[in-house]
């Protein structure tokens, strides 16, 4: 009898390719139980349809897809049992055309639920929270729920959050509270309780809130090319976590490693270097640079990404 211990699954991917979810595949019948995942990888087509490339961490294959999304999928979210995965489609940058799909994980029936761009997101509690992206003219975002059996789609309130494509780090979620952090429109954090349905605090220390993850304990946020930053005392603790707030980042479960990709796409730099540093939550050092040949360390190489 065969058991895998389920470790953090960490991928580098090329620039066209966003939004990684994880679930506990079925087991097959003893005596050969076993546990592993699905990762479901969302693609960028310009030309083409697009879809999502389902993943078997065991093999490291590609095992099936998921196709005929109309536009690129930028992010996904998955239901807490796994079931169902909400996909979200974009026809470009902020403001321009989208969708939001339900897919049944065991049918691969796709319905439509959302003519609107919008970001997805799966709460630690497993609730479903849905929050608009821009239209022109309009600044707020509205933000609601979504049915998971149903896939109805209930507003609650509407948040002045910023808004910014290819940008699912920049909504993290608490895990002891029904509490996320986001930036507002100048780049404050707030923090937003999605059960009493108001602004909380708001943070006065300044930074880029874009790329983010939250310690184990929902403690401390990790900033990409910003700092390590303390959420009950609203102030830094350690200044310039990576090199580019662009970069994408991913915590190890126990949060005593930090992974920070670097892809160097600020205007006007000189060195392409794309690299993955590795950084210890306990000293708030980098502690080493793992090789991806296919994908680091050479210029024109493929941006990486990960969550």
């Amino acid at each position: 009898m065969k058991k895998r211990i389920p470790l953090l699954v960490l991928l580098t991917l090329f620039p066209s390719i966003h939004c990684i979810r994880k679930f506990p595949t079925t087991p097959p019948t003893p005596p050969e139980i076993k546990t592993g995942y699905y990762v479901y990888v969302g693609n960028e087509a310009i030309w083409a349809g697009a879809g999502v490339y389902v993943i078997d961490t065991d093999s490291h294959a590609v095992v099936d897809s998921i196709d005929g999304f109309p536009y690129s999928v930028y992010q996904l979210a998955i239901t807490k049992g796994g079931s169902k995965l909400y996909v979200c489609t974009c026809d470009g940058p902020v403001n321009s055309p989208g969708n939001v799909y339900s897919v049944d994980l065991m049918t691969k029936e796709i319905k439509l639920i959302l003519e609107r761009s919008a970001n997805v997101y799966t709460a630690p509690s497993g609730l479903v929270l849905i929050i608009l992206k821009e239209t022109p003219y309009t600044d707020p975002r509205h933000i609601g729920t979504i049915d998971t059996l149903t896939d109805e789609i209930h507003f609650f309130d509407v948040l002045d959050l910023w808004d910014e494509k290819e940008n699912d780090q920049s909504v993290v979620f608490d895990p002891r509270r029904p509490i996320f952090y986001a930036p507002d429109k100048g780049l404050l954090l707030l923090a937003y309780d999605y059960e009493r349905m108001e602004i909380i605090r708001r943070y006065q220390t300044r930074a880029v809130f874009l790329r983010m993850v939250i310690s184990p304990d929902g403690k401390t946020l990790y900033v990409a090319g910003g700092p390590v930053f303390d959420l009950e005392a609203d102030s830094t603790i350690v200044e310039g976590i990576g090199e580019n707030f662009q970069g994408s980042l991913a915590l190890s479960n126990d949060g005593e490693y930090l992974y920070i990709t670097d892809p160097r796409k600020r205007l006007h730099d000189d060195q392409i270097i794309r690299r993955i540093s590795i950084y210890s939550t306990k000293t708030n050092t980098v502690i080493g640079y793992p090789e991806f040949p296919d994908y680091c360390n050479e210029e024109g190489a493929a941006t990486p990404s990960f969550s």
